[in-house]
């Protein structure tokens, strides 16, 4: 979902889209927002034990989580390239998986603090 909210200005340029008919993008973000969620629940149960899957797991979540904060932030964009996280944001986000697959907390603080604006 994130891919097709970012590729779809493109997208429309080639004349595609793979968005559901009826449904905006606000709409699309909170269905989003939700899926996050049980994709949250999904790495808690992963055992701390295996730091490795977890941050895997976190890793995919954290990135969805940020460039679909952006996607909602800037409401209109032209190209995907807008929304785009930089190398340095992700470096930075691939630093704090390090740390933060070994707390629940820390995980669910950090979806609680970037994933405002996906609500509506």
């Amino acid at each position: 979902m994130t891919n097709i909210l970012k590729d779809s200005p493109e997208d429309q340029l080639r004349g595609v889209s793979w968005k559901p008919k009826g449904v905006d993008q606000t709409e699309l973000l909170v269905i989003a927002h939700q899926k996050l969620e049980d994709s949250l629940r999904y790495i808690y149960c992963i055992p701390k034990s295996e730091p490795g899957i977890r941050q895997f797991c976190f890793l995919a979540f954290g990135l969805a989580v940020l460039t679909l904060k952006q996607i909602a932030r800037r409401h209109q964009f032209q190209e995907g390239a807008e929304v785009k996280l930089t190398r340095p944001q992700v470096s930075r986000f691939y630093i704090f998986t390090k740390i933060a697959v070994h707390s629940n907390f820390v995980m669910g603080l950090f979806f609680r603090l970037q994933s405002g604006a996906l609500k509506a």
